[in-house]
């Protein structure tokens, strides 16, 4: 409100804001929304970026690219994408390992299923496969109990936000710190800057600011940490570190 107080409206918006007189007159109101993409409106997505954006849209729709960004989802979100990423290609490899050959979705059941035998742990603890459930229902956005294909394809414009974070980096790396000879060199050069201490290793709690100091990046890291740290114990190795030469430019 006014005076910086944060209201999350745990409830939802109060019914007394229909009242026009009733509705506060300052401060900042923020909000966002989940839709599948089957119930997604191209007509009032546009027509709200040129009223509200002031852009003319031209394109149709089948000529848009569709972009989520990972910071944008819940944390068990963002953990369970960024461990995805690492196993498939792409968003379409993923569902038909999860989908049956016979089927077209993927049911709660199925979805446990897969993710024990590909020994999926992030979520060790007594609340494991509630955790495993939330992200099945965040995805199924028609709580019909099944997930089908267009709605797991959203993964698919979080993989390409995750890949660009990471060639971004990467290329940056390339251009800052650049060898004559091997180009994974500018890696090792990237990796010497941050491991000032020689510990060997790169704690999270110091990686955005080291990132920052000594290669003075300034773009998102944090996905880009959560990537190269495997085992998901809160440091990378310099070993951990070189798997990024997948994304060096040629």
């Amino acid at each position: 409100d006014a005076s910086g107080r944060i209201d999350r409206l745990p409830t939802g918006v109060p019914g007394t804001w229909a009242q026009h007189e009733k509705v506060p007159e300052s401060g900042v109101f923020e909000a966002f929304y989940v839709s599948s993409p089957s119930d997604r409106s191209f007509t009032t997505r546009k027509a709200a970026c040129e009223r509200y954006g002031y852009m003319k849209v031209t394109v149709a729709e089948r000529d848009v690219k569709w972009w989520s960004g990972l910071q944008e989802m819940p944390q068990d979100m963002q953990a369970f994408l960024e461990w995805l990423f690492k196993r498939f290609p792409n968003a379409k490899k993923a569902f038909e390992r999860f989908c049956p050959s016979c089927s077209t979705c993927v049911t709660i059941g199925r979805f446990r299923q897969v993710l024990y035998e590909l020994r999926f742990h992030l979520f060790q603890g007594n609340n494991e496969q509630q955790r495993m459930d939330n992200v099945f229902r965040y995805l199924d956005t028609s709580s019909e109990g099944e997930v089908q294909e267009v709605e797991w394809m959203v993964f698919e414009q979080v993989f390409a936000d995750i890949s660009t974070s990471l060639q971004e980096f990467v290329h940056f790396c390339q251009r800052a710190f650049r060898g004559d000879g091997d180009p994974a060199e500018c890696l090792v050069r990237a990796w010497e800057l941050l491991d000032e201490d020689e510990e060997g290793e790169v704690e999270y709690e110091s990686w955005e600011g080291r990132v920052r100091q000594k290669l003075r990046y300034y773009n998102s890291c944090n996905t880009i940490f959560h990537w190269i740290d495997t085992d998901r114990g809160g440091s990378i190795s310099s070993d951990e570190f070189r798997t990024l030469k997948r994304f060096l430019k040629a």
